[in-house]
């Protein structure tokens, strides 16, 4: 993985060049492979996107129940647009998959909605249930208004969701929000980095396996539990009471 600064223009595709050679210094004579693969093109960003972990829980299959977004286009909204926000790898948006119901959507600042006449919008799940790929989005925004909505304006929400087990792997760990057109063109994108999980251990029991609970006796204990990530070690610390002794 490398990061990259994009072009600060938009810009159609052009094509990326990629050459192996057997020395660092590059020379045309140590030049082993090469190919030539399609780029993609550059649009416009969003004029502000935001995403916000108020309640900052980070611990992993735990729900969190405030994060607040703010998008704002450069462009005016305009009836038959659609917008999609695209959520990280395993953040689930769905609270009814059958309706298409948004996890606690509530609109900040607007009542009773941003596009009130377009309505609340819809959420959804592609991939398998394990690892969910979400979306919220305003799909044919219909408000009877040029604009629908003005461009560099604020339009603030907070939903819900679940954190996974542990942090997606990096390229999946961000929001996304994409403004298209009525014709389907691609307006105006943005990406929002996630924030990192604290995986937690999951089924933790112990237990005394020989039944021994007497004071000073010799007891056997059992533990049970299922980690979320490979480990080479277990620390356990007896916190209180202190006198159990290892």
């Amino acid at each position: 993985i490398v990061y990259v600064y994009n072009p600060i223009a938009p810009q159609s595709a052009g094509q990326w060049q990629l050459n192996t050679f057997s020395k660092y210094t590059r020379e045309p004579a140590f030049s082993l492979d090469e190919s030539v693969i399609p780029g993609f093109p550059i649009n416009n960003d969003l004029w502000k996107f935001t995403v916000e972990n108020r309640i900052q829980e980070l611990n992993g299959n735990t729900p969190v129940n405030d994060v607040e977004i703010v998008l704002s286009f450069r462009d005016h909204v305009k009836d038959g647009d659609e917008i999609v926000l695209y959520a990280p790898v395993g953040f689930n948006l769905v609270s009814d998959p059958e309706l298409n119901l948004c996890d606690n959507y509530r609109p900040v600042g607007a009542s009773p909605d941003w596009f009130p006449y377009t309505g609340k919008p819809e959420c959804k799940c592609d991939d398998t249930a394990a690892s969910p790929t979400c979306r919220l989005e305003w799909v044919g925004i219909k408000e009877g208004l040029d604009p629908a909505f003005a461009q560099k304006q604020d339009i603030k929400f907070r939903i819900a969701t679940r954190n996974p087990p542990k942090t997606p792997f990096i390229v999946n760990n961000y929001w996304r929000v994409k403004h298209f057109s009525g014709l389907g063109s691609l307006l105006s994108s943005q990406v929002a980095r996630s924030w990192d999980i604290n995986p937690q251990l999951a089924d933790v029991n112990v237990m005394f396996a020989s039944g021994y609970r007497s004071a000073g006796s010799l007891a056997n204990l059992e533990f049970v539990f299922t980690p979320v990530n490979n480990a080479c070690c277990l620390d356990i610390q007896a916190e209180f009471p202190t006198e159990f002794d290892f």
